[in-house]
């Protein structure tokens, strides 16, 4: 979107025409609750946090003004909205009142979930690392933007987002040997492989 399409789209937006807030959901509904599953801490409810980004973005249209991609806006949304959802699990964890731990799961029953338990060891890793490390390892490795497009989300310069992913992947893969994985030799250089 060019920036006098952005601002079109912000000013339609602000006026609550449908056609752009059904179109907001529409094209970014997928990226915000895959961002959810990420940022969040293990057992959050994604698709209830997805959900509470879209209400707080409908409550706060009037402070999109179209400067920044609808994206960047919608991701600091949702950092903001993920950072209170960990905020209130660290207080219910506090207290004992976080629901049963998650049942260890067989080996056979593991490989007939196939990816998905990669998935939860994905987010349990993600969970390890500070928010800086998690938000760009998300950003430029999962969900495979550029830098200057994810020191524009993160509203830091393009090296800063170099040198976080440097030091985040290094924390990744640290995290992810913690949660159960093991480093194997691939084509000569080491790489993180889920253990079974």
């Amino acid at each position: 979107m060019s920036g006098d399409e952005r601002q079109a789209f912000a000013a339609a937006l602000r006026a609550g025409a449908p056609d752009a807030v059904d179109r907001l959901y529409r094209d970014h509904a997928r990226a915000v609750l895959a961002w959810c599953l990420r940022l969040g801490p293990p057992g959050m409810d994604a698709e209830d946090a997805a959900q509470e980004v879209f209400i707080t973005a409908l409550r706060r249209l009037g402070e999109y003004r179209g400067d920044a991609s609808v994206s960047t806006w919608l991701f600091q949304v949702t950092r903001r909205v993920v950072a209170n959802q960990r905020r209130r699990h660290a207080l219910r964890r506090f207290f004992g009142l976080e629901s049963a731990p998650e049942p260890s799961v067989s080996a056979a029953a593991e490989a007939a979930l196939g990816r998905e338990g990669e998935r939860r060891l994905v987010r349990r890793a993600l969970a390890r690392l500070s928010a800086a490390h998690r938000e760009v390892i998300v950003l430029v490795d999962l969900d495979e933007r550029p830098a200057p497009e994810a020191a524009e989300m993160l509203g830091v310069p393009v090296g800063t987002i170099y040198s976080r992913l440097h030091a985040a992947r290094r924390a990744f893969a640290t995290a992810a040997v913690a949660e159960g994985w093991e480093v194997v030799e691939r084509d000569g250089a080491p790489v993180l492989g889920v253990a079974r």
